[in-house]
């Protein structure tokens, strides 16, 4: 698959994808890192299989999805955040 598919299709399920915090060489080698919350980041690499691929997608966005849910249940629990 081409690095501008796995962008795409990476960006259409949701992962922020800022080329800035690539290194450009890697990137150029097909090796793109999308954003996750809170210093989170994926590695996909455009090399891989098409099922290697969603595959990792889909453990990106379900350990994404869990970083969200624990850093809301952390905000609802801390006392010191209420406003």
């Amino acid at each position: 698959m081409k690095k501008e598919e796995v962008i795409r299709i990476g960006t259409l399920m949701g992962l922020k994808f800022d080329e800035s915090t690539n290194f450009p060489d890697a990137l150029e080698k097909g090796r793109i890192v999308f954003d996750g919350v809170n210093g989170q980041r994926f590695v996909i690499e455009s090399k891989w299989t098409d099922d290697q691929i969603f595959t990792a997608f889909g453990d990106a966005l379900k350990l994404y999805g869990q970083r969200l849910q624990k850093m809301e249940i952390n905000k609802a629990l801390n006392i010191n955040q209420d406003y």
